[in-house]
C-alpha cells in the first residue's frame, strides 16, 4: 500500500481553538483537533466540517493548518486524510480540495500518496469524494498496513538466535578447511575430523566420510605443492666466454619478492661445464628441452634460452 495511515490511538486529541486568518473559530465539542495552535485556512475548515457532517460518526483531527486525518471512534486506523493544497509537481495552480484513501486508485501517478488521491476545486464534489472513498479499512488493508512491523519483530528474534549460533560456533568455523597458509590445519574441529578419518572411523553418512578423506588428501597435496613450488630458487645464467667455453653464473637460494631481491656479489658462484653441480646440470638439461616461459614442477622455470630458475 503506497498510502501510510496513522493509528487512531496515535492522534493528538487535545482540544483547542482553531485560529483562522482573521477570526477565532472554536472547534465543536464533537470534533477534536491537534494541540498545535496554528493558523488554519477557513476554506479548509469548511471542507473538513463538510466531510464529517456527510457521514455519521466521522471525525477529523488536524495535523497541519490545511490537513487533517479522518477517523471514527473505535477504529484501529484512520480511514484516510484530507487537505487543501496544490498537489501538482509544478505548484503552479490554485490549491485543490484533496481526499486520500487506500480505496482510491489515481492512475495519473505511479508512486507515492497521490496514487490514492481524488481532487476537486469544488467543495460539494470534494465532500462527495470523501463520502465515497473514506470508509473503515477492510481486513486486507489492515494486514497490508501492519504486516511489515510483524515480520520485522519476528525477524529480530530470529536474527538474535542466529547471532548466538554464530558466536557459539565462530571458533569452529574460523579457518575450517582454509587454504590460507597460516591458518591451514589450525581449526580444532578440522583436526578432530582428520583424526576420525585416520583412525578408520566408519561414518554413518558414507559419502560424507569419502568427501572428508578426499578433502584432507587434497589439503596434503596443497601443502606439498606449496613447499615444492615456493619462491626460493637457484638462478642459473649460462653464457659462452670469448674462447667459446660454457660458463654458469649461479646464485643459490634466492627468494623472489614483489621487488628485485638483494643478491650480494660474493654469493654468486661461477662454474664451468666440468665442475657445475650434478643436480643443477641435470635440471638445466631438462629445462633446455622446453620452450621459454615454461615451468616444470619440481625442476624450475626457463626464463630465456640460457636463463633458468632451478628448484
Amino acid at each position: 500500500m503506497g498510502l501510510k495511515l496513522k493509528k487512531v490511538s496515535e492522534l493528538d486529541f487535545t482540544k483547542h481553538e482553531v485560529i483562522t486568518y482573521g477570526d477565532s473559530v472554536t472547534v465543536s465539542e464533537s470534533l477534536v483537533a491537534t494541540s498545535v495552535a496554528t493558523a488554519c485556512e477557513p476554506a479548509f475548515i469548511e471542507f473538513a466540517e463538510g466531510v464529517v457532517n456527510a457521514a455519521r460518526g466521522y471525525r477529523y483531527c488536524l495535523s497541519t493548518p490545511n490537513e487533517a486525518w479522518v477517523y471514527r471512534d473505535g477504529d484501529t486506523f484512520c480511514m484516510g486524510y484530507i487537505n487543501r493544497r496544490d498537489m501538482t509537481d509544478t505548484g503552479s495552480v490554485d490549491p485543490t480540495l484533496n481526499v486520500f484513501s487506500p480505496n482510491i486508485q489515481n492512475n495519473k501517478y505511479s508512486y507515492g500518496s497521490r496514487e490514492h488521491m481524488a481532487s476537486s476545486v469544488n467543495l460539494s464534489k470534494a465532500v462527495k469524494n470523501a463520502a465515497k472513498h473514506l470508509r473503515p479499512l477492510n481486513m486486507k488493508q489492515i494486514v497490508d498496513m501492519t504486516q511489515g512491523a510483524v515480520k520485522d519483530k519476528a525477524r529480530d528474534i530470529v536474527n538474535d538466535a542466529e547471532n548466538k549460533v554464530k558466536q557459539a560456533t565462530s571458533d569452529l568455523r574460523d579457518g575450517l578447511f582454509s587454504t590460507y597458509g597460516r591458518s591451514m590445519g589450525t581449526n580444532r574441529l578440522q583436526r578432530e575430523l582428520e583424526h576420525l578419518c585416520n583412525s578408520g572411523y566408519e561414518f554413518v553418512d558414507v559419502e560424507l566420510g569419502e568427501n572428508l578423506r578426499t578433502a584432507f588428501a587434497n589439503l596434503s597435496e596443497l601443502e606439498q605443492s606449496r613447499e615444492t613450488n615456493s619462491h626460493v630458487y637457484t638462478i642459473v645464467d649460462a653464457f659462452k666466454n670469448p674462447a667459446g667455453d660454457w660458463r654458469y653464473r649461479v646464485a643459490e637460494n634466492v627468494e623472489l619478492q614483489w621487488y628485485a631481491p638483494e643478491i650480494h656479489p660474493d654469493s654468486i658462484k661461477m662454474y664451468t661445464q666440468e665442475d657445475i653441480p650434478e643436480d643443477i646440470q641435470r635440471k638445466v638439461s631438462v629445462l633446455s628441452m622446453v620452450q621459454d616461459d615454461q615451468y616444470v614442477e619440481g625442476v624450475g622455470y626457463r626464463a630465456a634460452p640460457t636463463l633458468y630458475y632451478i628448484k
